[in-house]
């Protein structure tokens, strides 16, 4: 029976960060797989969407510039999904190589518990294997949940793994769910002129976003000509004719809205089925594995990681928490702090956030809000991008960062300032001192910070 240090089921970014750090701490590491390495992220997921996104902002920044703006221009719907493909293809190739340089042991299967330290392996060959690891980590990631209304059959009704492959663009489109993955596919197919409908159960888009944030992104969505739908609930569907007819419920009272496909982006669960965990003793809540503050499940010596513990369904939550175990398990002090993840959507323009919303810091103290629109950078100017505002929300008394929202161009780049400002306790004051490159978008941040005092330099108040 093989023996490792340590074993990792799912080859995902919290799985493959832990491998690769753990060699580096001197550990013997096992991957184990069923599919391919990268999960959903780099396979189904962030990679093929956010490359899907960038070939429809960058058509529609071209045909709607004031310089070659022009309806006309024609594009090749299967020769983006070709590069899509090219480049998922490439990351998951770079991740083989990365874990094979690192000589970690990369075994394709199923894995189940048989004790918490002894894993079975059922390989695609029919073949069995037992491991034993001094230490086990789950990072199985989570998946979709099936739709109670709404089944998906690939053709009308699709998931998101279909929108991946899809052949051609439909003319009309309606998307249940404005979350993050419900909003990116609305900017998506709207860019290319498909009639697109939202339909959201929750009184706002991004509910759990700034409620400011959500309500000047649903404006400008509206402005783009995407149809959005509040505080309604689809209660049944007719796939009788050519298109569907969807008959929903909500402020209006009892509609039908008519589409050629339905996208479910669904709600997502722990991928935990075929896992055994009560062979181990492994405890779960709400569907997502339960863990403690050292990332510990309910058993000495298994773990969790990533999508699996339901903390935050991003990937750079699952490579944080991946790295931060690796440390705890090496003796290495850890101030990893899960109030910290950044909240991205690869929306036009994007949406980012860290920290709490300004509804939430109100609750707890005085806070200060500081506001500054894209607008009123030059750089935004210069790239025609200037919908938008950067907001922080900040203690009264201390001048501690609480939380930086922003919605505008490059907002998933630019919140890794405020990522850094908060990880290292800087004050509004220790921010606002920074100099900033000019023309940038990161003097946006620098504004807002500025606002808290009303000491911003490029805004009127007017907006």
């Amino acid at each position: 029976m093989t023996l490792k240090d340590l074993i990792i089921i799912g080859g995902g970014p919290g799985g493959y960060s832990a491998a690769i750090r753990g060699i580096q701490r001197g550990f013997k590491v096992a991957v184990i797989e069923q599919d391919r390495l990268g999960g959903t992220c780099l396979n189904r997921g962030c990679i093929p969407t956010k490359t899907l996104l960038y070939y429809a902002h960058l058509y529609s920044s071209v045909v709607q510039s004031p310089v070659f703006g022009d309806q006309s221009i024609p594009f090749h719907f299967e020769k983006i999904i070709d590069a899509k493909d090219e480049v998922v293809n490439k990351v998951v190739s770079g991740i083989q190589r990365l874990l094979a340089a690192h000589q970690v042991d990369v075994i394709k299967g199923k894995a189940s518990f048989i004790n918490p330290h002894t894993i079975l392996v059922n390989k695609p060959d029919q073949s069995k294997e037992e491991i034993q690891g001094k230490s086990i980590i789950i990072a199985t990631g989570a998946k979709s949940e099936a739709d109670p209304i709404l089944k998906v059959d690939g053709e009308k009704v699709i998931g998101t793994d279909d929108v991946l492959n899809l052949k051609a663009l439909p003319k009309s489109i309606i998307i249940i769910g404005g979350g993050r993955r419900g909003i990116e596919f609305a900017t998506f197919f709207n860019s290319f002129n498909v009639k697109v409908t939202l339909i959201e159960k929750e009184a706002q888009i991004l509910p759990k976003m700034d409620r400011e944030i959500s309500i000047r992104l649903r404006a400008i969505m509206n402005r783009q000509g995407i149809k959005i739908l509040n505080s309604t609930k689809v209660t049944g569907i007719d796939m009788s004719g050519e298109s569907l007819i969807l008959t929903v419920e909500g402020r209006k009272g009892v509609e039908k809205i008519e589409a050629e496909k339905v996208l479910i982006p669904g709600t997502r669960k722990a991928e935990i089925a075929t896992l055994n965990l009560e062979g181990a003793g492994v405890q779960t809540k709400d569907g997502f594995v339960s863990v403690n503050e050292n990332l510990e499940t309910t058993v000495r010596g298994v773990f969790a990681v990533g999508d699996v513990i339901g903390q935050s369904l991003s990937a750079h939550h699952a490579l944080a928490t991946g790295l931060s175990l690796i440390d705890r398990l090496t003796g290495k002090k850890v101030s990893y702090n899960s109030n910290q993840i950044p909240f991205c959507v690869y929306s036009n323009p994007e949406v980012a956030s860290i920290g709490m919303t300004q509804e939430e810091a109100e609750k707890e103290q005085e806070v200060l809000v500081g506001k500054f629109p894209f607008a009123g950078a030059g750089r935004s100017q210069t790239l025609s991008e200037e919908d938008g505002i950067v907001k922080v929300v900040s203690s009264k008394k201390y001048g501690e960062i609480l939380g930086v929202h922003l919605l505008g161009p490059q907002a998933t780049e630019l919140i890794s300032m405020a990522s850094l400002a908060m990880k290292h306790e800087l004050t509004v004051d220790m921010l606002g001192a920074a100099i900033l490159p000019h023309p940038s978008l990161s003097e946006s941040i620098g504004e807002a910070v500025w606002d808290l005092k009303n000491e911003a330099l490029h805004s009127l108040k007017n907006w």
